[in-house]
C-alpha cells in the first residue's frame, strides 16, 4: 500500500459480536503482527467477520457502483477502482476501502460509510484496529490522524516525524 493511501475495513457488527461475545473497541486482526503473537489467536488473522455474521462481502453490490471495476490478481476477490488511487476490494471474507489522500474524495467516503451504516458494518481503521461507527465524522477524524492524510498534507513534516520514531 502507497503512503498516500488509507485503509479502512467494512465488518460486520454480528460477526464482531458472534467472535467476541460483545462489542470491542479494536480487531487485532487489523493491526500489524507483533512477534509475540501467535497463528490460533482469537483476534488472529484467520478470523472471518463476515462468515460468523452469516453473510458474505460479495455480496455488497453497492459499493461495486462507486467506482469502475479493474481486474483482480486473485480469485478470491473482485476489486474497483485503480491500484494507485482510490480502491474496493470484496474478498470472501473482506471488505477493504482504500483512499487516496492526494485526491481525497469526501464524497466517496461518505457513500462508503451510508453504505456500511446500511449493511449493520462497523469500520476498522487498518494500523491501529480501531473499530469505528459508520459515522462520517468519526471515519473523517480517523482519517485526518493518518500517516496518508499526513503525508499529502505536509510530506517534508511526515518524514520529519518518522525519522524522530
Amino acid at each position: 500500500m502507497a503512503v498516500w493511501q488509507f485503509k479502512f475495513s467494512l465488518v460486520p457488527s454480528a460477526g464482531i459480536v458472534a467472535i467476541h461475545g460483545k462489542m470491542v473497541g479494536e480487531l487485532r486482526s487489523y493491526q500489524p503482527p507483533a512477534s509475540e503473537d501467535i497463528d490460533d489467536d482469537k483476534d488472529g488473522a484467520s478470523v472471518d467477520y463476515w462468515d460468523s455474521a452469516g453473510a458474505s462481502p460479495l455480496n455488497a453490490r453497492e459499493l461495486t457502483a462507486l467506482l469502475p471495476a479493474h481486474p483482480s490478481w486473485s480469485s478470491d476477490a473482485e476489486m474497483f477502482g485503480s491500484k494507485r488511487g482510490d480502491r474496493i476490494e470484496l474478498w470472501t471474507d473482506d471488505i477493504n476501502c482504500i483512499l487516496d489522500m492526494r485526491a481525497f474524495s469526501e464524497s466517496l467516503l461518505e457513500s462508503i460509510v451510508a453504505i456500511a451504516a446500511r449493511m449493520k458494518c462497523k469500520v476498522v481503521v487498518h494500523g491501529t484496529g480501531e473499530v469505528v461507527d459508520p459515522d462520517v465524522e468519526q471515519v473523517m477524524a480517523r482519517v485526518k490522524q493518518s500517516g496518508a492524510y499526513q503525508f499529502c498534507k505536509d510530506p517534508d513534516e511526515y518524514f520529519r516525524q518518522r525519522r524522530h520514531h
